[in-house]
This record gives C-alpha cells, sequence and structure tokens, in this order.
C-alpha cells in the first residue's frame, strides 16, 4: 500500500502520551490522491499498561483545527511498544494536497509515543473533553494548536484514481432548460428527476410506467422517486396508504419494464412540511409499510432507497420545530432514530433496508457540524447506518450532489471554473468509493435556473469527460 497521509517515520525522540478517552488529532497534507484503507499510529518504548482499545480515525480541516470524523475503527487490547497500532477496513477518499488530521484515542490507559517535539513542522492539537469514540468529538472540542509534529502517524492505501467501471453517473434532468434532457438522453445513463420520474405517491401506475418506458427508449436508466408533497409534515402521511400506492407503482414498473429495480422513497423526507422540518420516526414507519406491503405484493430483487441525514431538529405533529435536536455527536442522528422507530429495518430484519441515498452538498473534503453538508457525509452518514445496525450499507447512491455559482451556502462557488474545478473533486471521490465497493450512483443536480446549471459549461464538459472515461457504459 501507499502512504498518502501521515508520517512513516520511527525515529522521533520527544516523549508523549496521551490520556485515557482524550483524543489528540495530529495536522497533515495528503501526498497523493487515493483510496486510504488503513491507519497506523506509532508507539514508543514505554509500555501502554491498562490501555483496553485504541480508536484512530480521520478527520476533515475546518479552519486549521480537526472538523468531524470521516471515519474510525479501533484495535483491542494494549499495544505493544515500539510498533505501529495498526486499524483496517476503513475506506475513505482522499485528495491531494487537502487538509486532514490524523487522531488518536485510548481507553483504559495512556497510550505512549514519541513526537518531533518543540520547534517541529506541523500541529496537533488536544481535545478539551472525554469521550469513547471519536464521532463524539464536534469542531468545538479542540484546545489551542501547538507546532511540535509530526509523529508516527500514517494512512496508507491505493493511490490514484482507477479507471474501472464502477459508477453509474448521471445528472438530475427534471427541466428542459439548457437543453438538459436531451443531454441527459445521449451522455449519461441514468435519469432521476426527468419528467414523470421524481411522482407524487399519488400518481397513477400506468402514468409512471409509461414515463419510465420514454425514459428508457430515450437512453436513459430511470431512477423513480415516489416522493410526497413538499409542503406536507410526514406525520401527516398515512403509511399505508403510501405503501399502497408505492407498491402498485412498483409492480407496475418492474412487470413492465424489468431492468429497472430501484426506487426512492420520498425525496429529503427530513425538509418536508411547513417549516421544511420532519422526524425520522414518521419516515420510518412509511418504509416499514412501504417494505412491507412490496413483499405481500410479491415483487422481489428490487432496492427501495431510504433516504438520510445527520444532526436534524425534531417538530411536533403539525410539523413546527421544538427546538430538541437529535445530535449524532451525542449518538443519535436520523439513521440512529429511524433504525431505532422501526426495528425491523434493521439489518436481519422483516423489513430490512436495501439501500440508502444521500444528498452530500458543500464542499468536497468538509463535513459540517450537524453532518448534513460536505461530500464525505456520504462516508460519515454511511457509518452511522453499520454503527447503529442498519444493512443496505454496501448499496449507496448519491442521488443529488452539485455546487451554485449564484447565492450562498455550503454550496456556493464564486465562479463557473471553481464549479468545474469542485465538481471534479467530488467525482474523483465517488469513483474512490465505487472502487471501494459500496458507492453505486452519482447524480449531478444541475437544475433550477442558470446557476446550478452545468449545460455548456466548463463544468459539464468536465463531467461528461470523467463520467465516459470512469462510469458504467
Amino acid at each position: 500500500m501507499t502512504l498518502l497521509v501521515g508520517n512513516s517515520e520511527t525515529g522521533f525522540t520527544s516523549a508523549k502520551s496521551t490520556a485515557a478517552k482524550v483524543a489528540r488529532a495530529f495536522a497533515f497534507t495528503a501526498s497523493e490522491t487515493g483510496l486510504l484503507e488503513e491507519l497506523q499510529f506509532r508507539t514508543n518504548g514505554t509500555a501502554n499498561t491498562g490501555v483496553t482499545s485504541v480508536r484512530l480515525g480521520v478527520f476533515t480541516d475546518e479552519g486549521g483545527k480537526p472538523g468531524n470524523v470521516i471515519q474510525e475503527g479501533s484495535v483491542s487490547g494494549a499495544p505493544a511498544t515500539n510498533s505501529w497500532v495498526t486499524v483496517t477496513g476503513l475506506t475513505i477518499p482522499v485528495l491531494k494536497n487537502a487538509s486532514y488530521w490524523l487522531v488518536v484515542l485510548s481507553l483504559g490507559g495512556s497510550l505512549h509515543y514519541n513526537a518531533h517535539g518543540a520547534g517541529g513542522t506541523s500541529n496537533w492539537r488536544l481535545a478539551n473533553r472525554e469521550r469513547e469514540k471519536l464521532f463524539e468529538f464536534p469542531e468545538t472540542a479542540w484546545e489551542a494548536a501547538s507546532a511540535e509534529g509530526p509523529v508516527g502517524f500514517q494512512g496508507l492505501g491505493k493511490a490514484g484514481v482507477g479507471t474501472e467501471r464502477k459508477i453509474t453517473f448521471g445528472i438530475d434532468a427534471g427541466k428542459t432548460d439548457h437543453g438538459h434532457t436531451e443531454w441527459t438522453a445521449h451522455h449519461v445513463k441514468l435519469g432521476r428527476g426527468t419528467p414523470g420520474l421524481d411522482v407524487e405517491y399519488t400518481e397513477a401506475a400506468t402514468t409512471v410506467s409509461t414515463a419510465v418506458g420514454e425514459a428508457l427508449t430515450a437512453g436513459i436508466v430511470p431512477l423513480v422517486i415516489i416522493n410526497t408533497p413538499d409542503s406536507t409534515v410526514l406525520s401527516s402521511i398515512t403509511a399505508a396508504t403510501y405503501a399502497e400506492k408505492a407498491a402498485a407503482i412498483i409492480k407496475k414498473v418492474t412487470e413492465q419494464h424489468s431492468s429497472v429495480r430501484t426506487f426512492e422513497i420520498i425525496n429529503e423526507p427530513y425538509a418536508k412540511g411547513p417549516h421544511s422540518k420532519s422526524n425520522a420516526s414518521d419516515y420510518a414507519k412509511i418504509l416499514k409499510a412501504t417494505y412491507e406491503k412490496v413483499a405481500a405484493e410479491g415483487i422481489t430483487e428490487v432496492t427501495l432507497l431510504a433516504a438520510t441525514v445527520g444532526t436534524y431538529e425534531k417538530v411536533n405533529a403539525e410539523g413546527v420545530p421544538t427546538g430538541v435536536f437529535s445530535d449524532i455527536h451525542q449518538g443519535e442522528g436520523w439513521v440512529h432514530d429511524l433504525l431505532n422507530a422501526e426495528t425491523s429495518l434493521k439489518e436481519g430484519g422483516a423489513n430490512a433496508i436495501t439501500g440508502w441515498t444521500s444528498h452530500p452538498y458543500g464542499k468536497p473534503v468538509e463535513i459540517n457540524n450537524e453532518f448534513s453538508s460536505g461530500f464525505l457525509t456520504a462516508v460519515a452518514i454511511r457509518e452511522t447506518v453499520k454503527r447503529y445496525g442498519g444493512g443496505g450499507y454496501n448499496n449507496w447512491w448519491i442521488t443529488e450532489v452539485g455546487f451554485n455559482t449564484g447565492g450562498s451556502g455550503p454550496s456556493h462557488v464564486a465562479s463557473e471554473a471553481e464549479q468545474s474545478e469542485r465538481l471534479l473533486e467530488d467525482l474523483k471521490q465517488a469513483q474512490l468509493l465505487g472502487e471501494a465497493g459500496w458507492l453505486k450512483a452519482l447524480v449531478v443536480y444541475a437544475d433550477n435556473g442558470e446557476t446550478w446549471n452545468v449545460f455548456g459549461k466548463t463544468a459539464g464538459t468536465t463531467y461528461e469527460t470523467f463520467a465516459n472515461e470512469h462510469g458504467v457504459i
């Protein structure tokens, strides 16, 4: 494996230790683009008495300090002296010259290591609170930086972005503005929002199936979203009614178009209602009812994608915010609440979820404090699915991502050139996650007027070139 992030040196002499439950973070710049699969942390000659386990993870950089964890792993027992503590099984895309923090946390006792010491060339930061999992440390958890690094801490993996065709790339071309629909038909293999594919659950099944047939004829592999009204809070949707109508659509489409096997169960359910907020528990009821009805109708070998987000604010029955947040940093969040509200949705359950979708808008190498923005939330939210017993995490679809040259917000970019640059970074990371085996599709959001559009721009050329080289044909 190749060194992607960190430092492989073992000759540092300034003895250090990190107390139990108090994480230490070390700043590094990635030397290569690639898929990070393994982390190693070097101990020194002092015995690590009492240590019961060590957690290693990779955090995003947020203005020169650790942001949020992308992925973490652990190894049990007291590490040997003068050895590499090794965590495997990671799938983290990293981009050359981007900043990351490698973080170590010991439990049960102090972990001993050597660093460069005073006058070092890189920073480290100490956590200002005790925790047992790295995802429990938010952006505010870190003390001032000290330039005593580097330290023996390395992220290893496969360098480069491969050309094996693992991902289905697509454009969300829901309107004909700028020729989106025609462009989609000729240049990509997945349609999301094309007319008739993003439908209300009350739509007639025959109408939806006709639209699917038209998409297939045009060369599009359609992803049908069975939606609910944006202004209606999910607690107002009768789960059994949604399930009955959704199952009718799925049955008709799959009977008439056997190649179409994937359906998205409500677009951004967390943003439904008069205040653009709904509860995970209400979405869980709809998911459970739909999985049950589809099974009862004898429909097999289909994927019903469940939508994800991170921290969210709970609402009352009318959709009014309560001021109570379900926070990932506290071991909760959308996925936790969804799976615990309806445990049959968990892996091995009678209605186990078979696939997931996320919309990781925002900067390519960041994760915001709510785990709702930044491309790397796709990795971090997938970890919550595994953490809380969900299945289907190896069938992940990014059904919206993109950059807006107007307005403001996490997806805003200053120019068309930056739009192209950021999109390429997302595409590279998506390809790496495809090579990891779990990301199946990425759909670029290109509608809603000129500012989101990529057609006829540098970003469009960038997308088309990359998709043609790397995407499933």
